[in-house]
């Protein structure tokens, strides 16, 4: 089954596509289009290596799917198993969210029928080939760049729909048909997030004393800026062991534990500071772990204490008073 859109409309289709999405069809070509000739496209991180340094360093596997032919006239028609598509109906008001939605139903058409692409590649800077699918028939493509993670972000990038072959008639007043195309990829990124857990071990314990309290600071710096700063505690009653986890600090990040406050009774076997980096979540060796340990000191001082919990949400600071932070995360 075969839905076409008919020859005029792609002047709208063109300046749609242009304005929302990467190399899209340009606008109406002069000449019929070569239908026998084979297409490529040449994928690239134009700009973003400045901004986004360590993606020219990763591998970015990218499928490319056929979801309509194209005719010598330059109309298309879509093909099996994306009846859900219609270009018919693309005008000068077409949004991008429109075709961020078209390029949805694509994705949906594929994975519903496991479809296998017809062109890949992987843009990781390792050659002249870099990034490069040839040998593509004339039409239009669902481009689908998978989501690529480093130990602190995550990139994703959105898919979209690519004609081949293309014009520039919008950039360059040359409306011939371009069989050789670049497109541009353009990453989202977002920040990664890991775990850190607090072992506290306490070997020995006077219970006349009452309550043992023991507060934790904890810093995550990136390079020199600090990006997580909070202070946590724990409270026992009894020798033994307890755990407290603290989620959702950045990744990537160097954290140092203080035990700014054991109270007078109990000394610290080893050092009172623990450093360790975030590892992001899912990941091998999360969460990030470090272990303190006290002994009663035979000394009779009483001591205790509330904490100053702070938590940042929609704009605001929520201070909550705590004398354990057990079982908060």
């Amino acid at each position: 089954m075969k839905h076409v859109v008919k020859k005029g409309g792609i002047f709208a289709l063109a300046l749609a596509l242009l304005l929302a999405l990467p190399a899209l069809p340009g606008a109406f070509a002069a000449g019929a289009v070569d239908t026998a000739k084979k297409c490529s496209v040449t994928f690239r991180l134009e700009g973003m290596e400045a901004e986004y340094t360590e993606l020219g360093q990763m591998e970015i596997p990218i499928k490319m799917y056929r979801v309509a032919d194209m005719d010598a006239t330059g109309n298309y028609a879509v093909l099996e198993g994306f009846e859900g598509l219609d270009f018919s109906g693309i005008n000068s008001a077409t949004s991008a969210k429109d075709w961020q939605q078209m390029a949805q139903t694509a994705i949906d058409a594929v994975e519903k029928e496991d479809m296998q692409p017809d062109g890949e590649t992987a843009l990781n800077g390792a050659g002249e080939d870099d990034g490069i699918v040839g040998g593509l028939a004339a039409g239009m493509y669902l481009v689908r760049a998978e989501t690529v993670q480093s130990p602190e972000y995550s990139y994703a990038f959105a898919p979209y729909l690519l004609s081949l072959p293309n014009n520039y008639f919008y950039q360059t007043q040359d409306d011939a048909w371009v069989y050789d195309v670049t497109s541009e990829l353009k990453p989202d990124q977002t920040e990664r997030y890991g775990s850190l857990e607090i072992v506290k071990q306490l070997g020995s314990y006077n219970q006349s004393l009452g309550n043992a309290y023991f507060v934790f600071r904890v810093e995550a710096m990136r390079g020199s800026q600090n990006v997580y700063s909070n202070a946590f505690a724990l409270d026992f009653n009894a020798p033994g062991e307890k755990k407290l986890l603290i989620e959702h600090i950045p990744a990537g990040t160097q954290v140092t534990v203080t035990e700014v406050y054991s109270g007078a009774s109990y000394e610290a076997s080893g050092d009172s500071v623990r450093q360790t980096a975030i590892i992001a979540e899912g990941e091998a060796g999360s969460p990030a772990s470090v272990t303190f340990r006290n002994e009663y000191n035979d000394h009779r001082n009483t001591g205790t204490g509330i904490v100053n919990r702070f938590t940042y949400q929609d704009g605001t600071w929520d201070v909550e008073q705590q004398a354990d932070s057990a079982g908060l995360q």
